[in-house]
């Protein structure tokens, strides 16, 4: 993986793989909080950003132009605590009393708005081929469940659901 023009590319055997910058995108949620916080006149509270890799097996490659931009803002994962413990030693006065805390945790909590993912529409499929059922684990036929007691029309065979107490 390496980072070049604003994005991560990821090559892997023959194919490559082309993603939205994860840095790019921190600086952006980055930018859109302290521009919540300002408009719900909070006082200015210090944000620190970061991209944490979680795969240890993923190598980076620096682009040479870009090094000390994403030695900034990407660490691994067994960095993390130590990051975390310098942060928190470095900032030594209280951001924050109380009153505030509670008043921007209520704020958080009216302020949100859970995403509502169309998957039909992210996907590119209609309802239409969408099928609902089972496929026997016996004869391969698929056929719709009538109830938790159906059985497969073709060799009557109870179907194996995961992740249900009825798993056979």
């Amino acid at each position: 993986m390496y980072f070049e023009f604003q994005q991560l590319i990821e090559d892997r055997e023959s194919t490559r793989e082309i993603y939205n910058c994860p840095i790019q995108q921190v600086m952006n949620q980055h930018q859109k909080l302290q521009h919540w916080l300002r408009l719900n006149k909070m006082v200015n509270i210090p944000i620190y950003s970061i991209v944490v890799l979680t795969n240890p097996k993923c190598f980076i490659k620096e682009v040479k132009g870009d090094r000390n931009f994403i030695r900034s803002k990407l660490m691994r994962s067994s960095r993390f605590n130590i990051f975390f413990e310098d942060l928190t030693t470095s900032v030594s006065n209280e951001v924050l009393m109380d009153s505030e805390t509670n008043h921007l945790a209520k704020l958080f909590g009216q302020h949100h708005t859970p995403q509502i993912l169309n998957i039909y529409e992210r996907h590119d499929i209609s309802q239409q081929t969408i099928s609902h059922g089972v496929i026997c684990h016996d004869c391969q036929y698929f056929f719709t469940l009538y109830s938790p007691n159906s059985t497969c029309p073709t060799c009557s065979r109870p179907p194996e659901i995961p992740h249900s107490s009825k798993h056979f």
